[in-house]
């Protein structure tokens, strides 16, 4: 009779507690990543199972129908989460979760992977400290901020040591980078981006390689070091090459594909790239700095100056930065980054060079361009300026570069002040050709005109610089007058002369000859070259001693 009452109560039972538990055990395993639920349903399925079994068996025989069914439905859901749970042990996200992308891109979506904070609690403790304190100083600027933002970006990170180029420690958990805190990141402009665990998984793999941390150590390299940047262009190219093959799915490997967008003008790709970069790794200085340079961002400040917060040392984004505010003709600010950055190559880099000069030339720093065109290559600044500005810009600015540098340069309002005790003396300097200067073939001799012959003596304008010259004054030349004789050694330097163009720099050794009038100045050539010569360089003036030259350019020993 037990038996039948049994039966007739097992296959309600099973189906009720078949088609229930078996949903909730798909239900609590894709509910891992909240906790162990499966385990708790277990425990609850046992609990009631054996008070079932107590009250079936001190009930009387014609109420223990309805807890015969009960026993043995809660018998069969402990099977079915105990079978559940079996499948469910060493998972990270459950059977169906780490097994199913579909399930995992469902549990991403719920954010429940993210929530998994044990691993850092402590440091979210010190960020979360952090975001008060950078948002009660918003309100006093942003170099407070940036100063902040810079102290919590290092922790946890080790410079790379510029010498020996040892391999930096970056950080790899995808955990630890996401969960920095909602403030803090919305602060840094990152984007939460999910990843399904198939990814993510790829993504931990990638970042824990070799490949990567050599990978990352080159473009770190390249960051820091100018001669290195000149040096390795194929190696960037096969580099770059091999983190798409290998590392892809790194903050390295997004970059590089939003390097190709960028210069293929790409620009919402590009962005979208680097949001996964930031997404994988919040301290990629790589990523600030190429989004600090994408047209339409509208926060490129922002983020070159995150770039610089992360890497201080880097010549690339102090120069970014600068060229940022020159463009915008802020030249203040523009000058500390961009000399910062001609500093960091050693004052190797002549377009950076090149890009300081308009600073300085429209805040009248003219000290500081001569400190400058005496820490550089002269000859290439020149060359550069001439190409990327064009002849007839530089001619008609630039070119008196030389001329603002007080050494060997003849003081022309020296000489003006007292023309007639100059007479005969003998200076040099750079002087700008003035070939629509009016040209007098006359002079005086012991107060009485001469006529010159033009047969005789060629007749050329020039402008010399007015000294001294003080920082934020106006540049002034003074015009001269030059004779040259002409005969078989000087026809030359005459069609040199006569086919140069407009405020085209000659190195001028002149005697000054007596004045037409009183506030004239001639001068006799004794010897001419065109560009810029050292008068104390041997080099440039073969046929002569070493002269001896005062800072006025007055030769005492010609």
């Amino acid at each position: 009779m037990e038996t039948k009452k049994l039966n007739e109560s097992f296959q309600p039972a099973l189906k009720f507690a078949g088609v229930l538990g078996t949903v909730g055990g798909f239900v609590g395993d894709v509910l891992s990543p909240l906790g162990p639920i499966l385990n708790y349903l277990l425990y609850l399925s046992i609990i009631l199972l054996i008070i079932s079994l107590v009250f079936m068996i001190l009930l009387p025989a014609e109420k223990k129908g309805l807890f015969r069914t009960s026993s043995l439905s809660t018998l069969f859901f402990a099977i079915i989460f105990g079978a559940f749970g079996q499948l469910n042990q060493n998972t990270e996200n459950g059977f169906m979760g780490d097994n199913i992308e579909l399930i995992a891109d469902f549990q991403s979506s719920l954010n429940l992977i993210d929530q998994k904070l044990d691993v850092i609690s402590e440091q979210i403790e010190g960020v979360d400290t952090k975001v008060v304190e950078i948002d009660s100083k918003l309100e006093d600027g942003f170099e407070d901020l940036k100063k902040d933002v810079k102290e919590l970006s290092t922790e946890n990170s080790e410079k790379l040591d510029l010498i020996s180029y040892q391999q930096e420690e970056v950080l790899t958990s995808i955990d630890k980078l996401n969960d920095i805190g909602e403030d803090l990141r919305e602060t840094l402009g990152i984007k939460r981006i999910t990843f399904s665990i198939n990814q993510k998984n790829r993504i931990e793999s990638q970042l824990k390689s070799q490949d990567y941390k050599r990978i990352y150590n080159f473009f770190n390299r390249r960051f820091l070091d100018f001669n290195f940047w000149n040096s390795s262009v194929e190696e960037n190219r096969q580099n770059k090459e091999l983190a798409l093959l290998k590392i892809p799915n790194t903050d390295i490997g997004y970059y590089i594909k939003a390097t190709n967008a960028f210069q293929e003008r790409d620009y919402y790709l590009a962005e979208k790239l680097l949001d996964s970069a930031l997404a994988i790794n919040p301290k990629s200085y790589f990523g600030y700095h190429l989004r600090g340079q994408i047209p339409d961002n509208e926060s490129k400040l922002e983020d070159l100056n995150r770039s610089y917060s992360l890497q201080p040392n880097s010549f690339v984004i102090s120069y970014t930065r600068g060229f940022y505010y020159l463009d915008n003709q802020d030249y203040e600010n523009a000058i500390p980054d961009i000399y910062q950055a001609l500093k960091q190559t050693n004052f190797e880099a002549i377009d950076i060079a090149g890009n300081l000069i308009p600073c300085y030339w429209n805040l009248q720093e003219w000290s500081s361009i001569v400190d400058l065109i005496q820490k550089v290559d002269y000859q290439r600044l020149n060359e550069y300026l001439n190409e990327n500005l064009g002849r007839e810009e530089f001619l008609s600015s630039y070119n008196i570069l030389p001329l603002l540098n007080t050494n060997n340069v003849a003081d022309i309002t020296f000489i003006k002040s007292d023309v007639y005790s100059e007479v005969d003396n003998i200076y040099v300097g750079y002087f700008l050709n003035n070939p629509e200067q009016y040209i007098p073939y006359f002079t005086k001799n012991n107060g009485k005109s001469i006529t010159l012959n033009q047969k005789d003596i060629f007749g050329f304008g020039a402008a010399g610089l007015k000294q001294p010259i003080r920082d934020k004054s106006y540049i002034e030349v003074e015009p001269v007058v030059f004779y040259i004789e002409r005969n078989s050694k000087n026809n030359q330097l005459i069609s040199e002369i006569r086919g140069s163009e407009i405020n085209e720099v000659f190195t001028i050794v002149f005697k000054v000859m007596e004045p037409r009038e009183n506030d004239k100045i001639d001068g006799e050539v004794l010897f001419l070259k065109k560009g810029i010569a050292n008068i104390s360089n041997e080099e440039d003036f073969p046929e002569f001693k070493k002269l001896k030259v005062k800072e006025s350019g007055l030769i005492t020993n010609w």
